[in-house]
């Protein structure tokens, strides 16, 4: 039996895929192709291999025509809905029954994989899936090797399609909302010198070396007899409560030290504070407007110094972000569990436990 299907979503768009399987594929297409330079296609041509030319008989219109396998060919053509139905006619005519693309063999070794890579948010994360779709993850599991490699990659697997997310803290006025607007490239977040501004978390959706970051920028912390404000810092606690890294944001020029030391209680309490570390888990200090004052090297040399105004250091806060969120990116075709149900026995791996079945 000779089938086609559209592999592509319905509607005008760039491009389509008409695949094509069975026995009459290679024989019809070679009938209905000619190769840019007018040729017709060899009679037993090798595969995988492509072509670009012209498609139909007598009128034609422009293609790439790609053969999978004796009885499997692809092709690409212009999306336009007329476009579409013209090419399946002509299939049609040549003996080809339509199947729909659920209908259609899988061409991955793993359809669940598969099935998350349009909802992947980067190139990065989309080409990580890609490796599991061709079996990576399966492979390991199936010969129960690199059973490290999968307990580290655990942490990436659950955010392939999930971004990480970073809560942007601090007191008011350390510059957290011009600190987002600096990531984001654009204003995002309104920037005033009055103390209380960012009532609400205020998000936005980013990637920090190919990794999907959703960045929120929290009220200031204080204490403030102003309901609607105090709305905002229980909202702050709750962002940074549910990111997986807090940068707590301090501005250089007024008593940087003093809020190091003495962060006000909620927050040190939210926060995880018991001292002005940047080691502790989950936190990075970042001081900011650095730009106006000179800092001694050896004072807190590990926490990042910018200034969100201009710019300086943010290269270098994205690149210590990225190490922090992701300290070991997975290798080319590594195995990396990529949903959370494939996650858990890792994570309790991780941790020493067993998994309960």
């Amino acid at each position: 039996m000779n089938r086609l299907a559209i592999l592509t979503p319905p509607g005008n768009s760039a491009i389509a895929v008409i695949a094509l399987n069975g026995p009459a594929s290679w024989p019809v297409v070679s009938k209905l192709f000619r190769t840019s330079g007018g040729k017709t296609l060899p009679g037993h041509a090798t595969h995988p291999a492509f072509w670009f030319g012209k498609f139909g008989d007598p009128v034609a219109d422009e293609v790439i025509l790609v053969r999978k396998s004796a009885d499997h060919c692809e092709i690409h053509c212009h999306g336009g809905k007329h476009i579409i139905a013209w090419i399946r006619q002509q299939l049609k005519n040549h003996g080809f029954q339509e199947t729909t693309w659920k209908e259609w063999p899988s061409p991955y070794a793993d359809p669940t994989a598969a099935a998350l890579l349009p909802f992947a948010r980067t190139v990065r994360t989309a080409s990580i899936l890609l490796d599991q779709a061709h079996g990576a993850y399966a492979d390991a599991v199936k010969t129960n090797t690199h059973q490290e490699l999968l307990i580290r990659n655990t942490r990436i697997g659950r955010h392939l399609v999930e971004p990480w997310k970073l809560a942007i803290a601090g007191v008011p006025n350390a510059g957290k909302s011009t600190l987002l607007n600096a990531f984001a490239g654009f204003t995002r977040s309104v920037v005033s010198p009055i103390p209380g501004t960012t009532r609400d978390a205020v998000s936005v959706s980013l990637a920090f070396d190919g990794w999907p970051v959703d960045v929120v920028d929290t009220a200031g912390i204080r204490a403030s007899p102003d309901e609607l404000e105090e709305e905002g810092i229980r909202r702050a606690h709750s962002a940074i409560e549910e990111s997986d890294l807090c940068l707590w944001v301090v501005d250089s020029t007024v008593g940087w030290v003093e809020a190091l030391r003495n962060p006000p209680d909620a927050a040190r309490d939210m926060v995880g504070y018991a001292k002005p570390s940047p080691t502790l888990q989950n936190v990075l200090v970042v001081l900011n407007k650095c730009d106006l004052i000179e800092l001694p090297d050896d004072l807190l040399p590990e926490a990042v110094r910018i200034s969100a105004a201009t710019r300086q250091g943010i290269p270098e806060l994205i690149e210590r972000i990225s190490a922090l969120l992701v300290p070991h990116p997975p290798a080319p075709g590594e195995p990396v569990p990529f949903t959370p149900a494939l996650c858990s026995p890792f994570d309790l791996a991780a941790s020493g436990l067993s998994h309960p079945n």
